[in-house]
């Protein structure tokens, strides 16, 4: 829905700089914040207990019977305002699969962003591509049904005409010519991750020192830490510099796994993600490959789980109720992948309304994406 402009927001407690500021006040006018006033008593016609920097997802196939590559722009821009209304206000979609399929997601991406900036679309802002694969390793597929090895002739060919919207890729650093894709995306701005990795502790520090600069979906489908042979993800956990994702739906890190995360990285360098996929958010039951049991996803015959439980805001959630703070939890599903992907989104002063607002359960109300609120379920 449209909000009405102008308006004013008033928070009890403000997100800004990882720390909570009382009793500010935002003032909007066509979508744009005009003025952020602290320690204000003014009277506002939208109160909320928390507000927050919007939730931004790097890492989503899909949802609600939705995906990427296997439904219409139509149908992705409905899931979008569904998106919104569940509390998150930007993503980036991440097809993967055989570079076909993939050609396919940019495809959708591409309309659907075109849309959006034209006002032809709402519902939570597309922000780009995460190409999940399929420079992967065959060692650690997970649910990934392509391993491709690295080529940049393969990747031109797979992204041409879309290059300008690929913001991000997953690659396993190990194969045999990752480290020319690397460079060749370095040279691009295209931000990398490693994933779906069986990378050794030296070929991690290599990879980092030539620009991979993330670990997708920590933990999950990467080599597990050996104390003679500790892998990527010991190179990972000792690097203050490297961010990591991580899956909050408590099914793929188990509550103590998160904890360690916590722990040893630096809380500007968690990313919270979904990692969700088209079954998500759909009724218990099988989906062709896939099963849906108690909200979890798995691929039937291989019994892996298959993309995450859960949207964002639910994973804010569940983070608070295992020691996180509410501020630790919120910059990583809402500060940190803006800052990883530099994304000019956190709320300023003459920047479009990108917020999240809160009640004092911590519970998404309402999203404010531009001139648009939406009421989240």
């Amino acid at each position: 829905m449209k909000n009405t402009d102008p308006c004013r927001i008033s928070a009890e407690k403000f997100l800004k700089d990882g720390n909570w500021i009382d009793d500010v006040v935002i003032t909007v006018e066509n979508g744009v914040i005009t003025a952020i006033e602290e320690n204000s008593q003014e009277e506002a016609g939208f109160r909320y207990a928390y507000v927050t920097p919007g939730l931004v997802d790097n890492h989503i196939h899909g949802g609600d019977g939705v995906s990427v590559y296997g439904s219409t722009p139509e149908e992705i821009e409905n899931w979008l305002v569904k998106l919104a209304e569940a509390g998150t206000s930007g993503i980036m979609l991440a097809p993967s699969g055989q570079p076909e399929r993939i050609r396919k997601g940019l495809e959708n991406i591409r309309i659907v962003m075109e849309r959006q900036k034209k006002g032809e679309a709402g519902g939570a802002l597309l922000l780009g591509a995460h190409l999940e694969g399929p420079f992967i390793s065959e060692k650690r597929p997970g649910a990934m049904e392509a391993v491709i090895p690295p080529s940049v002739e393969t990747y031109r060919r797979m992204t041409e005409g879309y290059e300008d919207i690929v913001r991000e890729m997953t690659i396993a650093p190990e194969k045999e010519g990752a480290r020319e894709v690397i460079a060749y995306l370095r040279e691009k701005g295209v931000k990398i991750q490693a994933g779906h990795t069986d990378c050794a502790y030296e070929t991690a520090l290599e990879a980092f020192e030539a620009g991979v600069g993330s670990i997708c979906h920590t933990f999950n489908a990467a080599r597990p830490i050996h104390h003679r042979e500790p892998g990527i993800l010991t190179a990972a956990l000792t690097d203050p510099a490297i961010y990591c994702e991580m899956i909050g739906d408590l099914a793929h890190l188990h509550p103590g796994t998160l904890r360690l995360l916590r722990h040893c990285k630096p809380a500007e360098r968690l990313m919270l993600v979904s990692d969700a996929v088209a079954t998500t958010h759909l009724p218990d039951g099988i989906y062709g490959r896939v099963e849906v049991k108690n909200g979890v996803n798995r691929v039937k015959e291989l019994g892996c789980l298959s993309g995450g439980g859960c949207y964002t805001a639910k994973s804010v959630k569940n983070l608070t109720e295992i020691g996180f703070s509410f501020a630790e939890a919120v910059m990583a599903a809402a500060v940190n992948p803006v800052r990883w992907l530099e994304l000019d989104l956190l709320p300023a002063e003459g920047k479009t309304v990108f917020l999240t607002g809160w009640n004092g359960s911590r519970e998404p109300e309402n999203t404010w994406i531009g001139s648009h609120l939406y009421r989240c379920c």
